[in-house]
């Protein structure tokens, strides 16, 4: 019988599918016949990623009533089901996690139970700060006795974890975000050579939510001169955000026909095509963990230009495979060095590349974790 891999993430929307929330589980599997199943409320009418694109990752929707979705429902599905859940994946170091991964470990103690954490050294620290003595009581104890893997994201994220907490250091595991590279080349996307690229920075997510910080960029480009390069931000427009947008325009209206605002785009490979046209991708973050569209930029040879968000360093080899700007004059410093051709991103073209294959493959990444949770067993059959 296959094992059967089950994520709980109740406020998953179709979005996250294509995130680790689902590749994770999708990834297993498609390469290792896991009976994966992600578990969340019905928090939108369809989830069509499960239609051609996910075949056989299946979905649980925890009912909800009077539009209340609450902890307890998780607690009755667990209860149910831990003895037919061999791993079971839970998100985030919250007090949700801390409850359900002992009940979990009390039903069904030989089960795996595998903690995502997907946070950034800010809201670590946060965390830590708030409740220090209960805090390191309660999660020593955790990842000590209840716990089997926790995947963190970036090297400063393993640091603090190492320093904070006595007996986690052989449950660690580290697991970043990814893109399918298999996929890819299912679908017959060539990747762009650098010579074949247009004069293009990007950059994607919900465009005008605070934590992207997109008034940086939008700051930096009034003080650029963009010569023959464009500028596109890709994704949905947060409310609010549009008269931002309008201002900007009024002020600058030479900027009209260089400066690009596509919405939403939801068709992947349409997505992957403005990766590919790009020589350079912008992230101006306040925050992230381990954002998924720098490895994605990073497998069509984008240059990354990011703010110092958590695991910045390591995408970037420490700043030789991109540029970390701390404000808005050194993020105009370094686009204008680009424009101008004075800062060299040709030849680093390749080793982005190479890096995003080698490093960020979601094969290579699942592949890790599977390896992972076989010790576990074998552990477990000692």
């Amino acid at each position: 019988m296959n094992k059967r891999f089950v994520t709980i993430f109740p406020e998953a929307q179709n979005i996250h599918l294509k995130k680790r929330i689902g590749m994770v589980p999708y990834i297993l599997h498609r390469e290792y016949n896991y009976d994966s199943i992600v578990v969340c409320f019905k928090n939108e009418n369809t989830y069509p990623f499960l239609k051609g694109h996910m075949n056989g990752l299946g979905i649980h929707f925890l009912p909800s009533t009077s539009n209340k979705k609450n902890l307890w429902e998780v607690v009755k599905y667990v209860s149910k089901n831990a003895q037919q859940i061999d791993v079971l994946n839970l998100y985030h170091q919250s007090e949700a996690t801390f409850m359900i991964g002992c009940l979990y470990k009390l039903l069904n103690p030989k089960g795996i139970l595998y903690m995502t954490l997907d946070m950034n050294i800010e809201y670590l620290t946060n965390l830590f700060s708030k409740k220090p003595r209960r805090h390191l009581f309660f999660w020593n104890f955790f990842f000590d006795k209840i716990v089997n893997i926790v995947s963190y994201e970036s090297t400063e994220v393993k640091s603090f974890l190492l320093h904070h907490y006595k007996n986690i250091a052989n449950k660690l595991l580290r697991l970043t975000n990814g893109i399918d590279d298999i996929a890819i080349r299912g679908n017959n996307i060539s990747n762009n050579s650098f010579e074949t690229k247009e004069n293009l920075i990007i950059t994607v997510g919900r465009i005008g939510l605070p934590e992207k910080n997109n008034e940086l960029l939008l700051a930096a480009l009034e003080k650029i001169n963009l010569n023959n390069w464009k500028v596109a931000f890709i994704g949905p427009i947060c409310l609010g955000f549009e008269q931002n947008i309008v201002s900007f325009f009024q002020r600058n209206p030479t900027l009209n026909n260089k400066i690009i605002f596509t919405g939403a785009i939801y068709n992947q490979l349409e997505l992957y095509d403005w990766y590919n046209r790009a020589k350079v991708f912008c992230l101006s973050s306040k925050r992230e963990g381990f954002a998924t569209v720098l490895p994605e930029a990073m497998y069509f040879g984008n240059y990354i230009v990011s703010t110092n968000v958590s695991s910045i360093n390591d995408i970037t080899n420490q700043g030789t495979l991109g540029s970390i700007v701390e404000n808005e004059s050194e993020l105009v410093a370094v686009l204008q060095s680009i424009i101008d051709d004075k800062l060299k991103i040709e030849p680093l073209c390749m080793a982005i590349k190479k890096k995003a294959k080698i490093e960020y493959s979601w094969t290579n990444i699942v592949a890790q974790l599977n390896q992972r949770l076989v010790q576990e067993w074998a552990e477990y059959r000692h």
